[in-house]
C-alpha cells in the first residue's frame, strides 16, 4: 500500500497496512522517531513541529497544512448540518478542511499514530465536530444511509492491495458498494485519483507499481512485468513476484465502475496540478479543459518557454484530447433519490438563487473552480451548458477561519468601486456588477457579473514575437488610459481604506542598505511634502492579469477590486501595470527565461537602458503623467515610493514577488541617473 500523503509504500498483513515494520517509515518520520515527533506536536503545536520536521520537503508541508486540498468542497453547496466521512484521512489535512464545512465528520484511518496526530491538530485548532475512527476502508463500521458526503482521496487505487483474494476491480467494486450503502439518498462521493492514461504516464512517469508504463499495459502484462522487474517498489525493497493490483482507469472505466457500484451519475473534473493540489478543478466536458490548457500556456510564468514541446502543447490545446490525457481527476458521484430530484449541481444552484435572486436561471449549471495554495477564497465560474463564456462569477470562502471576513471585505470593496463607477457619465472601461452575497452552510458566496473576453496577458503572450512590442504599445496605452480613469473615479471616495504608514517604509531586509535607505527616506519626505491635500485612490492590483479584453477590441474590463488603496502616489496603478508586463519583454531580440536574473534584466531594460522597450515605457509613462497632472520630475520619486509600497504589499500577500520588488529597489538605487524620465 502507498501512503496517499507522502507516496511511501508499506507492506500489508491481514488486510491492514503495516506502517511500523523494520526499515519502513511513517511518512517522512522514521519509526523510532514517531513517538518523539508526537511529543513535539503536543509541546510545540502541530504546525511548528511539522514545519521544522518537514522544512526541506515542500510537498509534505503542503500536504499537511494547505486547506485548499479540499478546494472542491465549495462546489458542493452542502447544508450546515451535513454529515461526512473521510476515508484514509492520513495526517488530517482534508479532515480539518471538510470539518469546517459540515455539521459532523467522521475521520477513518488505520494507523494509530496518524489518528493521534490528527486528533492533536484538531484539538489545537479548536475543531470539535470530528469523530476519529480507527479502521480500514474494507471494514466500514457505520450504519446504512449515515452520510451526505464521503471523501476518498488517493485511496481507491490502493484498495486492490488490501485484500489478496479476488481481482482488484472486484475489491474496488465491493468498496464502492459499501460506500453507496452508507450514503443517504442524493449523497455524494468525492474521489481524488489518477487517470490511467494521464499525460504523466504517457511521458514515462512511474505509476503506483514503481515502474514506467505499467498503467498503460494490459493488466496481465503489467503483472508479468512486475514479476520480472519488481524487486523494488517506489525505491524500497518489496516483495517479488507480486501481481499488479493498483488499478486506475480512464474516464470511461471509472464511469463504468461507479455505475456498477450503484451510483446514478458521476461528474468528472480535471484536477490540476493534481488531486492533492486541486487548485484548478475544470469540468471535463465541452471545451473547458482545452481552454484551460491553452490559457495556462500563455500565463506569465510560462511565457518564456519555447521549443517543440511548447508547440505540441499548443496543438493539443486546440483538440479534445486534453479530456482524455488529464493527469488527475476529481470525481463527484451521486447516489440516486435526492429529495426534490435533480443533480447536485442543480440543487446547489437552486440554493444559491434562493438567496441571490439576481442570478440567472441556468438550464444546466456547470462549475469550474480556480484558487491557489493557502488562498482565502475560491473563484467559481458558472456556465450554462453549451456556453463558452461564464454567466456569473462566484467568490467562495474557504476552510480557513478568517476566510469569511476576508471575502466580505473584498465584496464591500467591489461595492464601493461599483458606486463610484455608476456616477461616471461615459466610462471608458467596464467592471463587474456586484450581485449579492449568500451563505450556504459554512461557506459564503459573493456573486458578480462576468467580465467579457480574456485577460490582457493572454493576448500579450499569444501574440507573435515579431508583433509583440507593437501590440503592447497599443494595448498598454489603452490600459494606462483606464488607470487614469480609475484614479479620477476613485478620488474622494472616503470609504476606501488608507494604506498603512508602514507600507511607506523600506522592508526590514533593506534598511541596512545605506544608500537605498537614504534614497527611500529622501523620496518619502519629498512625496509627503508635495502630495495633494486630497489623496489619490487606486485599484491596488492593476495588472495585465486583471484587465480583460474582448477579441473585437472593445472596452477593457477590470476585475479583482479587493485591494483598493487610498493614499498611494498618483502613478501607483500605472507602475503596477508596467511591472506586470515585464514577462513579455524581449531583451536583445530574445525572450529571456524566468528567474531572478531574468527579472533584473527585463526591469533594467525598460526603465534604465536605451532601446525600443525603454522608449515604449517612456511614452506610456508620459501619457500617464499628462492624464493625471503629474510633473515629469515627480515620476522618479513616485517610482521609488511605488516599489516600496508594492514590496510591502507582496510581503503581506506572500509569494516570490516581494523578493523581486526588493531587488528592483536595489537596482533602481544603483541606476537612478539613467531613469527613463529626468528627476
Amino acid at each position: 500500500m502507498c501512503c496517499p500523503s507522502c507516496g511511501k509504500t508499506w507492506p500489508i498483513r491481514d488486510g491492514v497496512p503495516r506502517f511500523f515494520e523494520p526499515d519502513y517509515y511513517w511518512g517522512e518520520v522514521p519509526e523510532e522517531e514517531a513517538g518523539l515527533f508526537l511529543t513535539e506536536v503536543r509541546e510545540q503545536g502541530w504546525r511548528a513541529a511539522a514545519g521544522r520536521r518537514f522544512a526541506d520537503n515542500e510537498n509534505m508541508r503542503l500536504g499537511l497544512t494547505d486547506w485548499q486540498r479540499a478546494s472542491w468542497l465549495a462546489l458542493l453547496g452542502l447544508p450546515a448540518g451535513a454529515v461526512a466521512l473521510d476515508i484514509g484521512s492520513g495526517y488530517g489535512a482534508i479532515t480539518e478542511a471538510v470539518s469546517r464545512g459540515v455539521g459532523m465528520l467522521y475521520s477513518l484511518e488505520a494507523i494509530p499514530e496518524r489518528l493521534e496526530f490528527t486528533r492533536l491538530r484538531l484539538e489545537q485548532g479548536g475543531v470539535r465536530n470530528v469523530r476519529m475512527v480507527q479502521g480500514t476502508g474494507l471494514q466500514l463500521p457505520f450504519m446504512d444511509e449515515s452520510f451526505d458526503l464521503i471523501t476518498v482521496n488517493g485511496v481507491l487505487e490502493w484498495v486492490g492491495e488490501w485484500r489478496e483474494h479476488g481481482s482488484p476491480r472486484d475489491v474496488q467494486l465491493g468498496f464502492l458498494r459499501d460506500i453507496h450503502r452508507l450514503l443517504r439518498p442524493g449523497g455524494l462521493l468525492l474521489v481524488g485519483i489518477e487517470n490511467r492514461f494521464g499525460l504523466q504516464y504517457l511521458m514515462g512517469g512511474r505509476d503506483h507499481s514503481g515502474l514506467a508504463f505499467t498503467s498503460l499495459m494490459p493488466r496481465w502484462l503489467a503483472s508479468a512485468t512486475l514479476k520480472l522487474r519488481g524487486n523494488y517498489y517506489r525505491g524500497r525493497a518489496a516483495q517479488v513476484r507480486r501481481s499488479y493490483r493498483t488499478y486506475t482507469y480512464t474516464q470511461r472505466g471509472y464511469r463504468a465502475l461507479l455505475a456498477e457500484g450503484g451510483f446514478a451519475s458521476s461528474d468528472f473534473f480535471w484536477s490540476e496540478p493534481g488531486y492533492n493540489q486541486p487548485y484548478n478543478v475544470i469540468p471535463l466536458r465541452g471545451s473547458f479543459a482545452a481552454d484551460h490548457f491553452e490559457h495556462r500556456l500563455y500565463e506569465p510564468s510560462q511565457s518564456w518557454r519555447r521549443g517543440w514541446k511548447r508547440s505540441v502543447k499548443a496543438l493539443v490545446a486546440k483538440t479534445p484530447i486534453v479530456d482524455f490525457i488529464a493527469a488527475d481527476f476529481v470525481i463527484v458521484a451521486e447516489k440516486a433519490g435526492a429529495p426534490g430530484g435533480g443533480s447536485w449541481r442543480h440543487r446547489n444552484w437552486a440554493r444559491l438563487r434562493a438567496g441571490l435572486p439576481r442570478l440567472p436561471n441556468l438550464r444546466e449549471p456547470i462549475f469550474a473552480l480556480s484558487t491557489r495554495s493557502f488562498a482565502l477564497k475560491n473563484l467559481i465560474r458558472v456556465f450554462d451548458a453549451g456556453a463558452s463564456a461564464p454567466g456569473v462569477m462566484l467568490r467562495a470562502s474557504t476552510a480557513a477561519p478568517d476566510s469569511v471576513d476576508a471575502l466580505n471585505a473584498e465584496y464591500r470593496a467591489l461595492e464601493t468601486a461599483a458606486r463610484q463607477y455608476r456616477d461616471l457619465i461615459e466610462p471608458g472601461f467596464s467592471m463587474p456588477e456586484p450581485l449579492g452575497t449568500h451563505m450556504i452552510g459554512s461557506f459564503v458566496y459573493a456573486a458578480e457579473s462576468a467580465a467579457p473576453g480574456r485577460p490582457l496577458s493572454y493576448f500579450v503572450f499569444s501574440a507573435a514575437a515579431s508583433d509583440r512590442r507593437q501590440f503592447m504599445a497599443r494595448e498598454l496605452a489603452r490600459a494606462v488610459g483606464v488607470a487614469i480613469d480609475i484614479a479620477g473615479m476613485l478620488r474622494g471616495a472616503v470609504s476606501i481604506p488608507t494604506a498603512s504608514t508602514s507600507w511607506r517604509e523600506l522592508p526590514a531586509e533593506l534598511r541596512r542598505d545605506g544608500p537605498l535607505a537614504r534614497l527611500a527616506e529622501e523620496v518619502r519626505a519629498q512625496w509627503e511634502h508635495e502630495r495633494d491635500a486630497e489623496p489619490w485612490s487606486h485599484h491596488g492590483d492593476f495588472s495585465i492579469e486583471n484587465i480583460f479584453s474582448a477579441s473585437d477590441g472593445g472596452r477593457l474590463s477590470v476585475i479583482d477590486w479587493e485591494h483598493l488603496v487610498r493614499g498611494a502616489p498618483a502613478l501607483y496603478d500605472v507602475f503596477s501595470l508596467l511591472i506586470s508586463a515585464l514577462p513579455a519583454v524581449e531583451v536583445g531580440g530574445r525572450a529571456v527565461h524566468f528567474g531572478s536574473e531574468a527579472w533584473i534584466e527585463r526591469f533594467t531594460s525598460v526603465f534604465f537602458d536605451r532601446g525600443p522597450w525603454m522608449e515604449l515605457y517612456r511614452d506610456l509613462l508620459l501619457q500617464a503623467c499628462r492624464g493625471l497632472g503629474v510633473p515629469e520630475s515627480q515620476a522618479w520619486p513616485q517610482f521609488i515610493q511605488c516599489l516600496v509600497m508594492r514590496a510591502n504589499y507582496f510581503m503581506h500577500r506572500g509569494g516570490r514577488a516581494q523578493f523581486d520588488h526588493m531587488t528592483f529597489l536595489r537596482v533602481a538605487a544603483e541606476l537612478r541617473e539613467r531613469f527613463l524620465l529626468p528627476g
